[in-house]
């Protein structure tokens, strides 16, 4: 650095002739070639000790979140099928479809391969909502962000069939989330959804209780609640392969009032 940078140097000197400067810019100069090095000496120094440190703490996160994604579209998630197949052996002609938590469309796509196409959308994520109408825009007819621990924003009676995979583990309040569903439901209508088998036996968050006191109260009727199946079977994570979900039905039986007030919805077409 000293042969580079200090005036007195003879490397500095021949520069200044050959720049022809003047005693007080070569000085100048020399003070902003220090500075330079000096930031590039900073910059080194945290490559070298920070890139390393972030490159083995995410990368394998990123890595396992891109296989996660590749097994869930690519290898198998069989719930969104197992739930339209559900719902169209109960109700094969229900026109209007809500999708609770259709997050990027999985759940969708299997809806309209079993031929229901009257559907919206509803998730907490706006994002996941616009990458589906930038990505997928003809499958649904609307799309509508929202959370489930609130009224939900639609008409009563407004839809044939209710359908919800891989959300209701979530969700804390479900006294008021199966109010709405009825509420929201025809008479007549298939409510279908999906729930974890170790939270739906172990009455996590009272939703066995919930679902139960709507049955004798005439708002809906048990078709179904399956037995344990895989989540994601083909998944190499254990934690995830070694998942199981029930499927459940019920049948609107009568128009349900909701006692809770409705809130502002926003609907991005």
């Amino acid at each position: 650095l000293w042969l580079c940078l200090s005036p007195a140097s003879p490397c500095f000197r021949c520069l200044s002739v050959f720049l022809c400067l003047s005693p007080p810019f070569y000085l100048s100069l020399c003070f902003c070639c220090s500075v330079f090095l000096f930031l590039c000496f900073v910059v080194f120094l945290f490559l070298c000790s920070f890139v390393p440190l972030f490159l083995c703490s995410f990368v394998p996160l990123f890595l396992r979140f891109f296989v996660f994604c590749f097994h869930l579209v690519i290898r198998g998630f069989p719930v969104p099928r197992r739930i339209a197949e559900t719902l169209k052996g109960i109700q094969p002609k229900a026109v209007q479809v809500l999708d609770l938590g259709c997050g990027t469309g999985l759940s969708g796509e299997a809806l309209q391969t079993a031929n229901f196409t009257n559907l919206t959308g509803f998730d907490i994520s706006q994002k996941s909502l616009d990458f589906v109408a930038s990505k997928k825009p003809e499958l649904y007819r609307r799309l509508i962000q929202g959370n489930l621990e609130n009224p939900l924003p639609f008409s009563d009676n407004e839809f044939d069939g209710v359908v919800s995979v891989g959300v209701f583990s979530y969700v804390e309040d479900f006294e008021m989330l199966f109010s709405e569903l009825v509420r929201t439901c025809r008479p007549g209508g298939t409510i279908a959804f999906s729930h974890r088998q170790e939270l739906w036996d172990e009455d996590y968050r009272g939703c066995v209780p919930a679902a139960k006191a709507l049955d004798p109260a005439g708002k809906w009727t048990c078709l179904q609640i399956g037995e344990p199946e895989p989540y994601m079977p083909e998944t190499p994570a254990p934690t995830d392969s070694a998942q199981t979900v029930r499927h459940i039905a019920y049948k609107c039986s009568s128009a349900g009032i909701s006692i809770y007030q409705h809130t502002n919805q926003t609907s991005i077409f």
